[in-house]
């Protein structure tokens, strides 16, 4: 408080009584006492609590993909709805403070929080797809592992945009991301689409693509692993082109030609009051949106009788689509492919499931290859479509000629699956890990994959995994039908949690399901829009379905840890203050931004 250059203190106490009596000493003491203390501010008493709630908040921001805009009235409000709270009364959250615990705090953490798991993780695999966003490539990477008590996980720990989608930038941009985390040894998987930049094609041929330049800079063998749901898309895609007409662009074009026009709509409904069937609206279709086609088709079909006297009645109707409806075999045409999507709707919906593994993948797909064949085998023809040859006097060579094409439909699709199947075959030797009901398990099974992880560099100790696999075999003896419907993923689960001691099955963990993971650009498109920090948090967290848990999560004697507040000044003379310094030192340590500070603030020094 004295400003005097003088040490009076060294002068005796006659000296120092004068200089409290001088006029210059009593101006700082007054101003002194009319001066907040620095403790007013930033004491940390009582804070851990205010600080879980507004993390909380600050997460439910992102959780629900809202503005950051909002918070700057959800404090206000929750002050004057719960006045007589004094936690309400102290909440200070608004959008500036919401993103700053976002960025410095949950996001840090969620990534951090991935890091810790992955050091209890053997090895796990990586996954990153391309999504525009604007004029920009967003490149993903997601981290899928197994879990012992939670299952097959996927966690997001980059989002980054790059100049460009090069096969060379790609692998680039995994293996800084790897080495950045200290990752790349146990990553012995790559996960993406079916593009030749990935995979170099069908044939997986060595050359300027993704999988070849990991492996090229890795110490072991990187397994490369494309999308089964991209397969079967492509697979009846590539299988209609055959017909005379395009069942995509026809669906499309009926929907659209309803879409914007309430006339046109209006005297559909008339139409189909007329003949007597329910109006149900329209279904659209996008090529890039693999389980629309099936229900576009299913709402023509229940709209077939009005549709196809709409468009043969009417004046202007497109001439491809009257065309279409012209024909007496165009509804037999669209419920055979209705037949076929379904057969690929119901696949598609099965791979898309967020927690499946390779085994369950080849399953499906050779469910899939299984279904068509038992239709071309067994020449099956649907009543429905027996009925529409009676209906439209469709005559004996007509009938061959139809059944006969979709007969080479159903071998078309096969076909192309097979091609793009075969890079799957060498992850045959994990069927057994599905643990089916009616599977007889033998170590014989087992011993194809321990000689598929030694040639991947993966040791397996086969003395041990043979007393593990005893343990499984009296696991599986005493489970009944429920078990064996659930998913691989949570049948291990359940597994390892009947084991009171996990050290005796150290090895089967080893080799437990791991994921194709899908990718979830598409999942935070949101006022927030792409943003490389709230989207780690939405998917890291993503287990976390209510937000009460979050509360929960943030006890006091977590959130001192979790949220470490950090303090920031400018670099004004009263904040250089060796008193100042001192007491941000004692109550942040490291932790505050300023002149003098263990962490500089540039800005404030150069202002």
């Amino acid at each position: 408080m004295a400003s005097s250059s003088k040490k009076r203190c060294y002068k005796g106490a006659a000296d120092i009584e004068k200089h409290i009596n001088t006029e210059k000493h009593k101006k700082q003491s007054r101003l002194c006492a009319s001066t907040s203390k620095l403790d007013n501010f930033v004491s940390m008493q009582g804070k851990d609590k205010n600080s879980a709630v507004d993390a909380t908040l600050a997460f439910h921001v992102v959780k629900h993909h809202q503005s950051y805009k909002s918070m700057d009235c959800t404090s206000p409000l929750l002050k004057k709805l719960f006045s007589d709270s004094e936690l309400a009364r102290s909440l200070a959250c608004a959008r500036t403070k919401s993103e700053a615990i976002i960025n410095n705090v949950i996001a840090p953490y969620s990534i951090e929080m991935l890091l810790q798991k992955l050091q209890d993780i053997v090895f796990f695999g990586c996954s990153t797809n391309a999504s525009n966003h604007n004029a920009e490539k967003i490149f993903p990477i997601i981290i899928p592992f197994f879990d012992r008590k939670t299952g097959i996980q996927s966690k997001l720990i980059e989002l980054s945009a790059l100049a460009n989608e090069t096969s060379m930038t790609i692998a680039n941009h995994l293996l800084t991301t790897l080495q950045k985390y200290n990752l790349k040894q146990k990553c012995v998987s790559f996960t993406g689409d079916n593009a030749n930049v990935n995979f170099g094609g069908a044939a997986r041929n060595v050359g300027n693509n993704v999988i070849t330049h990991l492996n090229n800079n890795a110490d072991h063998e990187i397994v490369g692993v494309g999308c089964p749901a991209h397969i079967l898309h492509n697979a009846i895609r590539h299988a209609t082109d055959l017909l005379d007409f395009d069942v995509e662009s026809l669906v499309m074009k009926i929907f659209n030609h309803f879409s914007v026009c309430t006339v046109r709509t209006e005297n559909l409904k008339e139409l189909c009051n007329y003949v007597e069937i329910n109006y149900e609206k329209l279904l659209c279709h996008s090529k890039t949106r693999w389980l629309s086609l099936f229900p576009a088709i299913e709402r023509i079909l229940e709209l077939y009788e009005a549709l196809k006297e709409y468009f043969l009645t009417g004046d202007k109707s497109p001439v491809i689509i009257k065309k279409f409806f012209e024909s007496d075999t165009s509804e037999i045409y669209l419920f055979y492919l209705h037949l076929l999507t379904a057969i690929f709707h119901s696949r598609i919906a099965t791979l898309e499931k967020e927690k499946n593994s390779i085994a369950e993948v080849l399953c499906t797909l050779k469910e899939t290859i299984e279904s068509l064949s038992q239709r071309i085998e067994h020449n099956f023809i649907p009543l429905k479509v027996r009925d529409l040859f009676h209906k439209n006097n469709i005559n004996d060579d007509e009938r061959n000629r139809i059944n006969t094409e979709m007969k080479n439909l159903y071998q078309e699709c096969i076909n192309y699956i097979n091609i793009w199947i075969k890079p799957l075959d060498s992850f045959k030797c994990f069927e057994w890990m599905t643990l089916q009901q009616n599977q007889e398990l033998q170590f014989d099974n087992i011993t194809e994959s321990l000689l598929f992880l030694r040639n991947k560099g993966i040791t397996i100790d086969d003395v041990k995994l043979f007393e593990e696999f005893c343990i499984l075999q009296n696991f599986l003896s005493s489970k009944q039908h429920d078990f064996y419907v659930e998913q691989a993923e949570k049948k291990w689960v359940i597994f390892f949690e009947a084991c009171n001691d996990i050290t005796r099955v150290t090895e089967l963990l080893k080799i437990c399901p791991r994921k194709r993971t899908k990718m979830p650009t598409e999942k935070a498109r949101s006022v927030l829009g792409f943003d490389p920090v709230t989207l780690p948090i939405d998917f890291n967290f993503n287990d976390i379905e209510d937000i009460f848990e979050v509360y929960d999560y943030l006890t006091p004697d977590d959130a001192r840890t979790i949220l470490r507040l950090y303090w920031q000044q400018e670099g004004a003379p009263p904040h250089f203050a060796g008193q100042v310094r001192d007491y941000l030192d004692e109550q942040f340590g490291d932790r505050w931004i300023g002149r003098g500070g263990p962490i500089h603030d540039h800005f404030a020094l150069q202002t």
